[in-house]
């Protein structure tokens, strides 16, 4: 965490646009990038390694309804947007517009909402993703509430995760009465996807 909040510190020194060309497989997508204006203001390692997973494993997204949470920069609703017409790219605050201008960019068809975790329902999904978003212990009960609001039994949830033993002890535990993990992908020694399917009770 330490490491985490001083390359923030460093980043708001310095909140230069950048663009970068992701490449994954045959597709090239250009990705605006604002370091240091909010945390999901860049792409981290979890959205370009979950975007290179869900492209490779499209049979899992494909012709789904999709909501992405805390989707930062974009990249992941991009690349399911390739697979479905049904795609929420959803966060809060100044990353909307950095999101849209990357759908924008990439003539993509994922919709941008402004979502806050909670028990609010945007909707019933198929697939619900997300990429590095389980690290601030504070975010945990929410994200798990939202997580319910928005699934039903038989809803997917992929999660791209690094390893954090603080994030795995507190967050995961919350999960087990309603998910089950149904595969789990080992991406680098700090990196895994999990792939889960609810199974609990309809709220």
């Amino acid at each position: 965490m330490n490491e985490l909040l001083s390359q923030l510190h460093k980043e708001r020194m310095d909140r230069t646009e950048k663009f970068r060309n992701i490449v994954i497989d045959n597709h090239i997508f250009e990705i605006l990038e604002k370091p240091g204006a909010a945390v999901g203001s860049k792409l981290w390692i979890g959205g370009e390694e979950l975007s290179i997973f869900l492209h490779r494993n499209p049979e899992l997204i494909q012709g789904k309804s999709i909501l992405e949470l805390g989707a930062g920069v974009g990249l992941v609703s991009i690349v399911c947007s390739l697979f479905s017409d049904r795609v929420i790219c959803s966060d809060k605050g100044e990353v909307l517009e950095i999101a849209r201008e990357n759908i924008r960019r990439n003539r993509n068809s994922a919709q941008v909402l402004e979502y806050g975790w909670s028990e609010n329902s945007v909707g019933i999904f198929d697939v619900i993703v997300g990429s590095d978003i389980v690290y601030y212990d504070h975010d945990f009960v929410p994200l798990y509430q939202a997580l319910m609001a928005n699934s039903r039994v038989g809803t997917i949830f992929i999660l791209s995760y690094r390893d954090r033993l603080y994030s795995m002890l507190d967050f995961f535990p919350l999960l087990k009465n309603d998910f089950v993990v149904r595969e789990e992908r080992k991406i680098t020694n700090e990196s895994y996807v999990y792939i889960y399917e609810r199974v609990g009770r309809e709220t």
